[in-house]
């Protein structure tokens, strides 16, 4: 005699099992106990993940508060500072605080907001000099000039745990960016976490190739192609993207630049008088100020606290050191000296057809012996023109 489980096979075999009398077919009432029961699972999950999201937050922003307090109290920085760059945390995404603190470009960039709200509220020029002065001299008892620059990425195998990263992909045609996390990092793979975009997930199919980007706040930004590997869907959805030595490094800036256009008289100097002033270098160019072999005469086009952008007609190479006097700041011309770390030339001057006087050479100079208090003169230049900057763009637009 069959058994109920030889019925069951033989109906399941047939496709017409929920006609069999022994299985009854379920109320409505039960299908919607049913549909609840696997809501109320959903919502359940849903709900522990917000939870577990919201207490790692609390817990990274309550690390990070105590991290900067203490970077404030190290660096000796009094009450009013302090104040101040509570206020520029109110700037950062999440309310940031120690990217403040430990990146020149953030704390430029939160600069830049601060003086637009200078502006915005016709700030007297008391205050103004007040707020330049302070946010200068913050800036210099952070030492945000003289952190460490960390080894160069040559490979992602060297990606670490924890580090931010940026996933670009193109929607509908729009190439979009979405925030993502590296989670583990193996001699095959890289686990990262599904990319998000204002709290919605964006899931990548396998196969699927993606631009990554990492800020390293020590080095540079980072750019590279890369393709999914294979994607893992659950509560806390990942996916794997392939390794690549293929990395294009972008430098990050140490101070904001603001453009200039000022007529400039440079002299040459002489690279090996500088090499042998060894451990003197203020010497070192002095003697090498004296001595110079050559003369010349250009427009500084650029300058940031760091370095500037000369634009001359003549020659200048990588490694030439140039010294010039500057009167920027309405008082007594400073002597500054930049050593050439790139040059660049415009098409029309690479052609013989085009006269020598029409040559005109670019040359980035990164200061070298400058001493702080000349920094700090530069740096407040440099905040002025850009609050001048966004006053007379906001009266362009009213």
């Amino acid at each position: 005699m069959p058994t109920s489980l030889n019925f069951a096979l033989l109906a399941a075999a047939q496709g017409d099992w929920w006609q069999q009398e022994w299985l009854p077919k379920p109320s409505p009432t039960t299908i919607a106990v049913l549909l609840g029961v696997v809501a109320a699972l959903l919502g359940t999950l849903i709900a522990v993940d917000i939870i577990t999201t919201r207490r790692h937050r609390a817990v990274v922003r309550k690390r990070s508060r105590e991290m900067f307090e203490g970077i404030t109290q190290a660096h000796g920085l009094n009450e009013e500072e302090i104040a101040l760059l509570e206020r520029f945390t109110t700037y950062q995404p999440e309310g940031n605080p120690l990217a403040v603190v430990n990146s020149p470009a953030e704390y430029d960039a939160c600069v830049e907001r601060e003086l637009s709200a200078l502006a915005a509220r016709s700030a007297g020029e008391k205050a103004v000099e007040e707020t330049l002065n302070m946010i200068s001299l913050i800036r210099r008892k952070l030492a945000l000039d003289h952190l460490p620059q960390g080894q160069f990425l040559h490979s992602t195998r060297a990606l670490l745990p924890n580090q931010e990263i940026k996933i670009n992909v193109p929607v509908e045609g729009v190439e979009k960016e979405f925030d993502s996390v590296v989670v583990a990092v193996t001699e095959k793979e890289i686990t990262i976490t599904t990319p998000r975009l204002d709290g919605e997930v964006y899931h990548l199919e396998p196969d699927m190739e993606c631009g990554v980007t990492l800020v390293r706040q020590s080095d540079a930004i980072y750019e590279f192609k890369t393709r999914v590997r294979r994607t893992f869907l659950g509560r806390a959805p990942l996916l794997t993207i392939s390794h690549t030595n293929v990395l294009k490094r972008v430098q990050l800036r140490r101070y904001y630049r603001v453009d200039v256009d000022i007529p400039l008289s440079f002299a040459l100097l002489d690279k090996n008088e500088i090499e042998r002033g060894g451990d003197e270098p203020e010497e070192a160019l002095a003697a090498a100020t004296i001595g110079a072999r050559e003369r010349g005469s250009g427009r500084l086009k650029n300058i940031s606290g760091g370095g500037a952008l000369v634009e001359s007609g003549t020659d200048i190479s990588d490694g030439d050191f140039l010294n010039f006097d500057i009167d920027i700041w309405s008082g007594r011309p400073e002597n500054l000296t930049g050593e050439v770390v790139s040059v660049e030339a415009p098409p029309s001057a690479k052609t013989e057809e085009t006269p020598r006087r029409h040559r005109k050479t670019t040359a980035h100079l990164a200061f070298v012996g400058i001493s702080e208090k000349v920094r700090d003169k530069v740096v407040k230049y440099v905040y002025r023109r850009q609050l001048d900057g966004i006053r007379e763009a906001r009266e362009a637009a009213e």
